[in-house]
């Protein structure tokens, strides 16, 4: 007998693969809850087993319903941002940063709740110049991107010289 405790290989049954699969030897047996079901014309459930039922059932969802509430209160947290880079219907009040002269727009409320604080101000037009930093440098990488297909197929075109030069200054000059 090689080691499979008293076992024989034709007496694994599907249940001890997988139970051999997370760690559990074979022929070990976990205690199981057996539930009984009524079927019509028997004995009703004792209370207590139909409480102990509705608390599984319970325990279950908790994970569900910490995820639910978790979701929901980091929702309370998110604030929209108190600007816009272009003016719409609730953000018509021109503005400008002091550092950059960013141009923003803001609410007709916004003075009244970020004006007064310095910092606050001063983090928000922070914001506002890493926003159109970023917006600058992604539009200038697709630029040059555009370029350099413009060259590539001005280099691999066909026709004269005349014509492929023309294509190389048009991309240079874009």
């Amino acid at each position: 007998g090689g080691g499979h405790h008293g076992m024989h290989p034709d007496d694994l049954t599907p249940e001890d693969v997988f139970n051999m699969f997370f760690g559990i030897p074979p022929g070990a047996r976990q205690h199981r809850r057996h539930y009984t079901y009524a079927h019509p014309g028997s004995a009703r459930p004792r209370p207590q087993a139909r409480a102990e039922a509705g608390g599984f059932a319970a325990v279950q969802l908790l994970p569900i319903i910490i995820l639910f509430a978790l979701s929901f209160i980091s929702s309370l947290d998110m604030e929209t941002a108190p600007y816009e880079m272009s003016a719409s219907s609730t953000y018509h009040i021109e503005r400008e940063t002091e550092g950059l002269g960013v141009r923003y727009f803001v609410p007709e409320s916004f003075d009244l709740e970020y004006a007064a604080s310095r910092t606050a101000l001063r983090r928000i037009e922070d914001a506002i110049e890493a926003e159109a930093q970023s917006r600058l440098s992604k539009q200038c990488a697709a630029e040059q991107k555009q370029r350099q297909r413009m060259k590539d197929a001005a280099s691999q075109a066909a026709g004269d010289d005349a014509s492929r030069a023309q294509m190389h200054d048009k991309a240079a000059n874009m």
